[in-house]
């Protein structure tokens, strides 16, 4: 048995231990070497070393789907820079940041996000769930309605080719 094979089946706030990997042999730190599978109570699975759970203080609880990165330090290796995320917040900057380059087109416009992607805690997580994954690199976020709001029934993933027959 395994000295780390305690962790198997233990819940983490979001995240639950399913097992335990392969150590990473390149790992620049001890604390970095053992390595788990964890399933977030969203459906998401991420390998991760065991040590992001456990460490004190910032421990590790959930994959990102509460809205982004729980540290700057793990910014580079969650959610926020996947491109749903980016384009989730881009959307919401366009509509709501009077700063925004683009704010007279959409904010300025009376364009709004609808709440269920707004809500502060699970905003990312429903715009997820309505729009899934980009289908490719070449996909961006598009209203159907040029002068419609963003909301589940009124946005796509679209090329550039589709959106650019679709303006006002």
């Amino acid at each position: 048995m395994n000295e780390d094979d305690w962790i198997v089946g233990r819940q983490f706030g979001r995240l639950k231990v399913m097992k335990r990997l392969d150590d990473n042999a390149n790992a620049k730190s001890k604390n970095l070497k053992a390595v788990v599978l964890v399933q977030c109570s969203c459906g998401q699975r991420l390998r991760m070393p065991r040590y992001y759970l456990v460490r004190k203080p910032n421990p590790k609880t959930h994959c990102g789907c509460l809205g982004g990165p729980q540290s700057k330090k793990e910014a580079k290796n969650t959610v926020e820079y996947k491109p749903e995320y980016t384009s989730w917040k881009m959307m919401i900057a366009r509509c709501y940041d009077a700063k925004h380059i683009s704010y007279k087109d959409y904010g300025g416009r009376g364009i709004s996000v609808c709440d269920r992607w707004l809500d502060q805690v699970w905003g990312f997580k429903n715009f997820l769930d309505d729009m899934k994954l980009k289908p490719s690199i070449h996909h961006t976020l598009d209203r159907k309605q040029v002068n419609g709001n963003y909301e589940p029934n009124n946005c796509r993933w679209a090329t550039a080719e589709e959106q650019a027959a679709n303006k006002r």
